[in-house]
């Protein structure tokens, strides 16, 4: 029998010691760079969605875990502390979809 299940993946990095660096992203709402501000310097959270993979892999699949491998290892260049947790979805109305629209268990596809 398929269930649906969320799996996450956590990881925490301690980087270098010294009080870390500024670093500033692009906020697209206010058309500005925007410093990051931690609630707890040195330490950042990152909560990243994972893929929920239901077909062959493609570019667009990888390109989150890029995105955020990017981040994460520039904060660590900075000297922040980084929690990573990574949420990971096994089965979804994507996946269900597919199954019934090829007469196919979960297991098979």
């Amino acid at each position: 029998s398929s269930s649906t299940s969320l799996q996450s993946s956590a990881t925490t990095t301690t980087a270098r010691q010294d009080e870390p660096k500024q670093l500033q992203l692009y906020n697209s709402l206010t058309r500005t760079k925007t410093p990051i501000t931690p609630i707890a310097s040195p330490q950042i959270s990152m909560y990243t969605c994972g893929p929920t993979v239901y077909d062959s892999a493609h570019v667009g699949n990888f390109r989150a875990f890029l995105t955020y491998d990017i981040l994460k290892r520039t904060l660590l260049y900075l000297g922040y502390n980084v929690d990573h947790i990574c949420n990971l979805t096994d089965v979804d109305d994507k996946i269900i979809n597919k199954c019934n629209a090829e007469s196919i268990s979960l297991q098979e596809l």
